[in-house]
């Protein structure tokens, strides 16, 4: 473990097994650091992280990965935003660029809001349709009522529906930071 002067957290294993290399980005903040009436905001920004950055504009950064084979993916919980992609190995400097980009330099822009609103709020309906995802969102919302725990991790979709291009530039200019993610 590895602590750099600007505050990030670097962890490294090695294990040569296979000719890939893999990069995890964990910003530690989730679900938990939203507000009443902003529900949701952590994972809706986690979509509008994958749209592009400075660097990577139009979902730039997907195309390089897939097309070289790789795959990336990310997740919002209680905690935590976690995006992480797996190459060939030869690429893991384009993977640290990615991250760095993501982290500094993503770009929120008003046409991109619409698109991942829906989007997420098509992902919130298909919980719906899930008896144990129904059954524990009721137990936690009964159980655990004034905390952030309470609520949905992906939000209430009239929260969603609410949100504004300010408030994800807001929780990105807060939350997505060398000295609150680990690598």
């Amino acid at each position: 473990v590895s602590h750099l002067s600007n505050g990030l957290t670097v962890i490294m294993l090695e294990d040569h097994t296979f000719p890939l290399v893999s990069v995890q980005a964990l910003y530690k903040s989730g679900s938990a650091a939203e507000i009443t009436g902003k529900t949701g905001l952590a994972h809706f920004l986690e979509h509008l992280a994958f749209r592009g950055s400075q660097n990577f504009p139009n979902a730039r950064a997907t195309d390089l990965i897939y097309d070289a084979g790789g795959e990336w993916h990310g997740y919002t919980a209680y905690d935590q935003t976690t995006y992480f992609s797996t190459m060939p190995s030869d690429q893991l400097d384009l993977l640290l660029k990615i991250e760095a980009d993501r982290m500094a330099r993503v770009v929120i822009d008003p046409a991109a809001i619409a698109v991942e609103k829906g989007a997420v709020i098509t992902e919130l309906h298909s919980y719906d349709n899930d008896p144990a995802a129904v059954l524990l969102d009721a137990v936690t919302r009964t159980a655990i009522q004034a905390h952030p725990y309470g609520s949905p991790m992906a939000g209430y979709v009239s929260d969603v529906e609410g949100l504004t291009i300010d408030d994800a530039k807001a929780y990105y200019a807060s939350h997505y930071a060398p000295g609150n993610a680990v690598l």
